[in-house]
């Protein structure tokens, strides 16, 4: 296989469910995981997110057979996106 992505990390294609909100919040959102890799996460909002921001996230694979991965991110990227929606970029900090 040709890899030529100079990326740390190989990034998987991924249409699951994810479950997020910013650290110390109590307020759930709700959006889709686009791509997954070792050191970060791809998801799309409906909300604007600050680079820099901590959050909790959730992803919900769609087999009962895969667990869902819990992690704290660290917001890198917030760019609207062709739905009228954002895509965050964040860097996986911890495994919950």
């Amino acid at each position: 296989m040709d890899y030529s992505e100079k990326r740390g990390f190989i990034r998987i294609k991924t249409d699951s469910k994810i479950e997020y909100r910013v650290m110390g919040s109590q307020e759930t959102y709700y959006g889709e995981c686009i791509n997954l890799s070792a050191g970060g996460v791809l998801f799309t909002s409906e909300y604007n997110v600050e680079p820099g921001t901590l959050m909790e996230i959730s992803i919900k694979p769609e087999h009962a057979i895969v667990n869902p991965l819990d992690a704290t991110i660290k917001v890198v990227r917030s760019q609207s996106n062709n739905s009228g929606g954002y895509s965050i970029a964040g860097q996986i900090k911890d495994l919950v």
